[in-house]
């Protein structure tokens, strides 16, 4: 395809307009439609009126307005539900999401530092928790750090994660999802480790946990929003995710990267996001 705009070679008596647009933008997205058909278009502005129509082949018009309706009936009715009410902006209420995350996780580590024997009550310990039914330990423990740089890590990751995993969920069954899976993350690793002296602490098994959401969430959104615009929508936040994680770190109490933890918690993550994400869409819209 030449120059969408300047194109003095096309016969275009020889084609058919599938489209009037009011601007260049609104164009471009139906062209990249019928692009991802891997069918041929052209389309040229009318400097009298600006508008933009786009031309198919006439053997393919059929075609192109048949995913031109699902396209249009996909932009109109499908929205990422959210919890927030009407007069509180979206990224208003992800921030709180963001928020509400940096407040736990500050205030287990002041009442960490005030309070004596709080890792031996209250870390993630295999055999306390498989042994003894601690099992309030695995969500404990995502509170606990090892000292300010460990906390000031996942203060940072685990807010950005929070305030996209609200942008699908809401912002607060996104944060307690991420609790949920970051604790089974931490549950499983847990009864692997049982008969072992293994102890850990850090919101990092939490932070996957987000990653593991946005990637459940992600696969349903490219199962239901199958254009190329949707697709980068929907794997935007996963790759942001990943170039972050990459800079993450995991602590087990004897210093080492609680690499299984992390593990689990995408893992919990992963699955706890495609569930919610499948159950809260329209089931006819899934590409089964």
């Amino acid at each position: 395809m030449s120059d969408p705009l300047e194109n003095e070679d096309v016969d275009w008596d020889a084609l058919t307009v599938a489209g009037i647009y009011p601007s260049v933008e609104i164009a471009w997205d139906y062209q990249l439609v019928v692009l991802a058909m891997g069918r041929a278009c052209w389309l040229r502005q009318f400097p009298e009126t600006q508008q933009v129509s786009l031309f198919v082949d006439a053997k393919d018009f059929a075609d192109v307005i048949d995913e031109f309706r699902a396209f249009a009936e996909e932009q109109t009715q499908w929205q990422p539900e959210r919890d927030f009410v009407d007069d509180i902006s979206p990224r208003r209420a992800c921030w709180h999401a963001s928020l509400a995350w940096i407040f736990l996780l500050v205030t287990g580590y002041v009442y960490q530092n005030q309070m004596p024997n709080v890792l031996e009550s209250y870390a993630s310990s295999s055999r306390a928790i498989v042994e003894h039914g601690e099992w309030w330990r695995v969500a404990t423990a995502l509170l606990l750090h090892a000292d300010i740089g460990h906390l000031s890590g996942n203060l940072l990751s685990g807010s950005i994660f929070a305030y996209w995993v609200a942008e699908g969920f809401g912002r607060w069954l996104g944060l307690a999802m991420i609790l949920i899976a970051g604790s089974a993350g931490n549950a499983l690793t847990a009864i692997t480790k049982s008969g072992e002296n293994f102890s850990s602490i850090g919101a990092s098994t939490a932070s996957f946990a987000a990653l593991g959401i946005l990637s459940g969430y992600a696969l349903v959104t490219l199962r239901v929003k199958r254009k190329p615009k949707s697709i980068m929508h929907g794997i935007a936040p996963l790759l942001g995710g990943l170039v972050i994680l990459a800079m993450l770190g995991g602590n087990a109490l004897d210093g080492r990267v609680d690499v299984l933890g992390h593990v689990f918690g995408f893992a919990c993550g992963f699955v706890l996001g495609l569930v919610v994400a499948a159950v809260r869409q329209p089931f006819s819209k899934l590409a089964l």
